[in-house]
């Protein structure tokens, strides 16, 4: 397998493997609303508007984790830790709206269990069901402390799983004590992490060993001991660009007459150029910046002018081929607020398929079908959520947030993927002409797979 890693920093090491899906939507910002495929719009996103800061924000939806649960009969050899942790460990628990759960109960939605009260809780029920934990930037996690409903009575079965572009990984397995109902400390090895699970098997009573399906906790809470992940200078200090060579909306002024500027490697691991393309600054410093302004350098092939990232190989007519992108839209032009933040072309068809921000609709196109599924019709600028082409047997499987969109069949010649800012807007159809007047997008992570 050939394996391309595009990493927050340097702080993870990613390693192959498919993401399976799921079917939760992103939960975006106060007022809590879920941003679902295909539900009735009520908020239109306005041009040019600012992102909501992502540690405040927005949780992703990604796979199941495995069915496997831990022993009822056997005991644990995982047991909540006595120990009080270090003083120079923080908090890393979100708010609400960075909570999602696989299911729950109407009265007990998952932003209860982090409320700061043992009187409200998340339930959900049946084996595998799942609270997930976005911490909004990539984190050292040392303990998760967890307070279980009516744990003086009962030991819930559980373990605590974190993501590492890969897959889930388990970093706790057993059961709580029984013995109490406030917080209990579980100790884990330091793992590095934006996204936490406490996966549920339901629990065990004390008095009679009957089991039941429910899993409920009124409070969790994640602890480590490390600011986020500190900012670089340059885009290929955030993500790792070896791969990639990047298209900006400027003049090339190495060429005759207007082209846009291309930069390719070993340049472009030292090249930044804001604000098209750069990286935050600041508390947003996790995120690759791109933005296209109306009025931008355009191609030959193409009227509208682009920001965008794109492999330097393409790759053949065999194998499997990934591309896995967690991103934000942060602004549409005036006018005609479209933006495209990621494709799959072919050597010889230039738009196999596109995922398309079109106000506050996100489409999934087909060729010259610019509307062939719509994924959501209640996106809100800011709100980070996952996308995932997989490639493979004359087949484009799409994803949005873990789900299955659509599957396009096509005959490959010679295909590549991008993803950045592609504009859907120019002068003839947007106002004002000028750079006050763009589309923006954040990258947070970026994962490619060849095999």
């Amino acid at each position: 397998m050939r394996l391309k890693v595009l990493m927050l920093g340097a702080t993870a090491v990613l390693t192959a493997g498919a993401m399976p899906a799921s079917t939760l939507a992103v939960v975006p910002s106060a007022p809590p609303k879920a941003l679902s495929a295909n539900a009735p719009s009520t908020n239109a996103a306005s041009a040019n508007a600012a992102s909501a800061n992502a540690a405040s924000a927005k949780a992703l939806s990604i796979n199941a984790p495995s069915t496997n649960a831990p022993s009822i009969n056997a005991p644990s050899t995982n047991a909540p830790s006595t120990n009080a942790p270090s003083t120079d460990e923080v908090d890393l628990t979100p708010p609400g709206t960075g909570v999602v759960a696989s299911t729950h109960e109407a009265a007990n939605p998952p932003q209860d269990s982090v409320d700061d009260s043992v009187a409200t809780r998340w339930s959900g029920d049946g084996a595998g069901a799942w609270l997930q934990l976005d911490l909004g930037a990539v984190r050292l996690v040392t303990h998760v402390k967890v307070a279980v409903y009516q744990g003086d009575q009962r030991r819930n079965l559980f373990k605590l799983q974190y993501w590492d572009e890969s897959g889930w990984v388990t970093a706790f397995d057993g059961r709580s004590a029984g013995s109490t109902s406030a917080l209990e400390t579980f100790d884990v090895a330091n793992f590095r992490t934006s996204l936490v699970r406490y996966v549920g098997y339901g629990y065990v009573l004390n008095a009679t060993g009957a089991t039941g399906a429910w899993n409920s906790v009124t409070e969790i809470e994640v602890w480590g001991n490390d600011p986020a992940t500190s900012c670089g200078d340059n885009p290929a200090d955030v993500l790792n660009l070896g791969d990639w060579k990047v298209s900006l909306p400027i003049d090339n002024p190495d060429t005759v007459g207007t082209q846009p500027l291309e930069i390719t490697q070993p340049s472009l691991d030292s090249y930044s150029h804001a604000p098209w393309f750069s990286a935050g600054s600041g508390s947003d410093c996790d995120r690759l910046r791109f933005r296209v302004p109306v009025n931008g350098v355009t191609a030959g092939s193409s009227p509208y002018p682009r920001s965008e990232l794109r492999e330097m190989t393409n790759f053949g007519t065999s194998g499997t081929h990934t591309m896995t992108v967690d991103i934000a839209v942060n602004a549409l032009p005036a006018g005609r607020p479209h933006l495209v933040v990621a494709q799959v072309h072919d050597a010889a068809d230039d738009d196999v398929t596109m995922f398309r921000v079109e106000g506050s609709s996100i489409y999934v196109t087909n060729d010259e079908d610019n509307h062939y599924t719509l994924v959501t019709s209640d996106y809100v600028l800011g709100t980070r959520f996952r996308l995932k082409y997989v490639v493979s047997g004359g087949l484009v499987a799409v994803y949005f947030n873990g789900a299955l969109q659509a599957t396009i069949t096509k005959a490959f010649t010679g295909a590549y993927f991008t993803t950045g800012a592609y504009s859907g807007a120019n002068c003839t159809n947007s106002s004002p002409c000028d750079e006050s007047n763009f589309g923006q997008a954040s990258i947070y992570q970026l994962l490619t797979t060849h095999s």
